[in-house]
């Protein structure tokens, strides 16, 4: 993390103390230090019976803890009171959670890094973030000559320090990486995903179906997977939609997104698609021949979507243009 750059996180500039006025005091917020590393693994080991050694199984990352160490800066102690309450706002997981309740109030916390490789553009910069949500308030330490008394001429200054978690241990590159189906084609097609990253990262998909009476199958090849979305025919036109992050289906249709799991079979039970780092290979075909043994799972909730999506009637079951995969680069 380049402490040198910005760092945001729900709208809360946690990096951009200065000065305001020429010869004046220091304002805003200002990142000391940074933890972003602890990381621990997860898998089986065992005393191996009968021998020297262990046994073990496989290995997974677990969640992400950040800390964070900063101090707030106020021309006057109402703003820098003011300041420190803005933070504690920003860095509330309740607050958090009620704003993306989606995703359970993890967002972005993003921050810029240097590199010395040229693929990353202009600069060479990779701006990067991690979805985090507190683990606690903030803590301060309030020591009375940085906070104006006896006199406000000799600084204004709150010392603060947080930790913060992410259920997703990686490191994702922003913007995203978008694949949009080509125009000429709604049978088939074929490409090559790329990561710039070091580390699989997740993919995702969005199926824009026109109108069609027949129940169609979409199969993918790719990212280390075999997958078949089930297209169910439509009157009006729906989205089907993969969610390679939260690993669900849903279906949006007529201003409503279902939970749809039915739709979804994976060829190796729980392998789900991972863009590996550098280039891979992918492909898919739309035919009307059901896939071997299609999982089926009750369908959840109704729930009303928050945006809409275009949605033409065509005659082509998938509606070029529209339809498209999309995943964020990963780095550990």
């Amino acid at each position: 993390m380049d402490l040198s750059q910005p760092v945001h996180y729900r709208g809360f500039a946690c990096n951009n103390a200065g000065i305001a006025v020429p010869g004046g005091p220091n304002v805003g917020c200002m990142l000391e230090r940074v933890n972003y590393s602890n990381v621990q693994s997860v898998g089986y080991t065992e005393k191996r019976a009968l021998g020297d050694g262990m046994d073990a199984g496989d290995v997974f990352l677990a969640g992400r803890r950040i800390q964070l160490f900063g101090t707030l800066y106020g021309g006057t102690p109402g703003a820098l009171f003011d300041l420190k309450q803005a933070l504690l706002a920003a860095f509330n997981p309740t607050l958090a959670y009620a704003e993306a309740p989606y995703n359970f109030g993890y967002m972005p916390l993003d921050w810029y890094e240097p590199t010395a490789r040229s693929d990353f553009g202009v600069g060479m910069v990779r701006h990067v973030y991690s979805n985090v949500r507190p683990v606690s308030l903030p803590q301060f330490d309030v020591v009375r000559d940085r906070i104006g008394a006896p006199s406000p001429a000799k600084g204004l200054a709150l010392e603060w320090q947080t930790m913060v978690e992410a259920k997703d241990p990686r490191v994702y590159l922003d913007p995203p990486m978008q694949e949009f189906f080509d125009v000429n084609t709604t049978t088939s097609d074929s490409g090559s995903f790329f990561n710039r990253g070091d580390y699989p990262a997740p993919m995702s998909v969005l199926l824009d179906v026109g109108v069609h009476a027949d129940t169609r199958y979409w199969h993918f090849i790719g990212g280390g997977a075999a997958l078949t979305l089930t297209l169910p025919p439509t009157t009006t036109g729906n989205v089907v939609r993969y969610d390679g992050t939260l690993k669900i289906v849903t279906l949006y249709e007529n201003n409503l997104e279902y939970l749809r799991m039915d739709l979804l079979d994976l060829d190796a039970e729980q392998q789900h698609p991972l863009i590996q780092p550098g280039a891979s290979d992918w492909s898919w075909t739309r035919d009307t021949v059901a896939p071997p043994a299609l999982l089926v799972a009750p369908a959840g909730e109704n729930e009303v979507l928050a945006t809409s999506s275009a949605m033409p009637v065509g005659v082509n079951p998938l509606v070029p243009g529209l339809s498209r995969f999309w995943y964020s680069e990963a780095f550990s």
